[in-house]
């Protein structure tokens, strides 16, 4: 499957590659041709920076590093690695910089990344299955979350948007903005009474996918902004306040329950979500219990992050920050170009 994987992709690429050479290369002017324009102007602009611009001018594939996966996102968000939007928006750049063209694999220039992001308006995201949704998979928010982040924090335009095309019905296709997309979910599974009690028939598993969800749907805030207070609100009475669902909590995974409430807390110390004094003051005793709980269990040495949870800047962090160079300077260069600081 990997190498199958590994093979569509080459395709595409491929593909890809060969469609826009050929658009740029026609007879058209290029104020009816727009590939072509854009082409042009990288083309100039890569020139002045002392990148030789060939490919990557027209280069449209761009992913992470060849035989790794991901936009690295989602681990600077598990792990409160970053500080500020931009923080994750530039790690996104670092992952997300690499050329794949015909003749090109892997090659990173985060310059004429970003001059792509300039000219962003919209992120797309396909779904094809209730099975997995937004809030199924880390890669979703960030990969399309993070791309939404770094377009809006290298442009600063406020008009970005990120969108679901939902195909499950293929007469009748429908394109709906991230946030009602995300809460549309969370009406049909997190808060669902129906859909809960299922889970809660997995026992551990069943917490576990609760946490995971609540974890990716935090993962959309920190990227994107998209998730409203009340959301928040209904997450922690229901999941953290309720005390027949800690208890069962406690029962069954209260390694699940302590993660759903270090990151509500964490997204109010943030400022994510804006909860009232008396609801945030609520989780922190309930997370002292379970701290008191997990030390009881807890009889050897762990990597349980516990609620002393310390946010670091790439910048803070010497080996992190010797692999941001590249990214921060072209980032640096792009926002001069855009009219930035």
């Amino acid at each position: 499957d990997v190498e199958r994987s590994r093979g569509l992709g080459d395709v595409y690429k491929r593909q890809i590659d060969s469609a826009v050479s050929k658009v740029v290369a026609l007879n058209e002017p290029p104020e009816l041709n727009y590939v072509k324009k854009h082409y042009l102007e990288y083309v100039d602009k890569l020139r002045s920076m002392g990148i030789d611009s060939s490919e990557a001018a027209k280069c449209r594939v761009w992913c992470s590093p060849p035989g790794t996966y991901g936009a690295g996102v989602s681990y600077a968000v598990e792990a409160s690695a970053w500080k500020t939007s931009e923080d994750l928006a530039k790690i996104w750049a670092q992952w997300t910089c690499y050329m794949y063209t015909r003749s090109v694999h892997g090659k990173p220039c985060p310059e004429a990344l970003m001059m792509n992001l300039a000219n962003v308006d919209l992120i797309t995201r396909h779904h094809a299955t209730d099975e997995h949704d937004l809030l199924n998979c880390c890669s979703y928010f960030s990969y399309q979350g993070g791309f939404f982040n770094a377009v809006k924090s290298l442009t600063g335009k406020s008009s970005v948007e990120v969108v679901v095309v939902d195909t499950r019905d293929v007469s009748s296709i429908e394109v709906r903005d991230a946030k009602t997309e995300i809460e549309r979910i969370v009406r049909a599974k997190i808060l669902n009474p129906a859909w809960i009690s299922e889970m809660k028939k997995h026992g551990y598993r069943g917490a576990s996918e609760f946490s995971k969800k609540i974890l990716h749907l935090y993962g959309w805030s920190a990227t994107t902004g998209l998730v409203d207070d009340w959301v928040f609100d209904e997450i922690a009475k229901t999941y953290v306040l309720n005390d027949d669902m800690r208890r069962w909590f406690e029962e069954k995974n209260i390694y699940a329950l302590e993660e759903i409430v270090r990151r509500l807390i964490e997204a109010a110390e943030r400022k994510l979500w804006k909860p009232s004094r008396e609801l945030l003051e609520k989780l922190r005793e309930i997370y002292a219990e379970i701290e008191g709980i997990l030390e009881e269990k807890i009889t050897c040495i762990s990597s349980i992050q516990g609620s002393s949870v310390t946010w670091y800047s790439p910048e803070e962090v010497e080996e992190w920050k010797k692999k941001m160079v590249d990214v921060s300077e072209a980032w640096s260069k792009i926002r001069r170009e855009l009219g930035g600081s």
